[in-house]
């Protein structure tokens, strides 16, 4: 296993094509033999938008940049007023070129800021170049690629 890079920043979490909340996300990379390139991280939000959202089985992030990814919670519970949690990440994230993991290491990393005060940004454009995996879909190898 090799750890890729760090992907940071925020964006929307949306369920069946609608905008549920704001967060800030943070997902590491990486690449391996067996299941070619998985990413994991922690999302952020308001207490009550996690326990709301913590029932559906998946959702999707748009991200600022306009990365469209996948979600799915990896813990088994949350805890009153946690506003922190762990999931598995799929969809457009970034192959195995450490120069687009290494982005969010950069000093533009949004700072960690109360999500209330954040003003809506519009989507961008995602990635050409990115590599693209299969969804959380029962019977499916977990980080088949399917498109580069």
């Amino acid at each position: 296993m090799q750890y890729l890079g760090t992907l940071a920043g925020e964006g929307f979490v949306l369920h069946n094509g609608l905008e549920l909340t704001r967060v800030q996300f943070e997902f590491d990379g990486y690449s391996t033999s067996h299941a070619g390139v998985i990413c994991n991280g922690e999302i952020r939000m308001p207490a009550m938008m996690l326990k709301t959202t913590f029932a559906l089985r998946t959702m999707q992030l748009r991200t600022d940049e306009g990365r469209m990814l996948e979600l799915r919670f990896s813990d088994k519970k949350i805890g009153p007023g946690q506003e922190a949690a762990h999931v598995d990440v799929r969809g457009e994230i970034p192959g195995n070129d450490k120069r687009e993991w290494l982005k969010g290491r950069d000093k533009d990393r949004p700072a960690r800021t109360s999500l209330a005060t954040k003003s809506e940004a519009g989507p961008g454009t995602a990635s050409k170049d990115a590599t693209y995996y299969s969804s959380f879909e029962p019977g499916k190898p977990r980080s088949r690629r399917i498109a580069r």
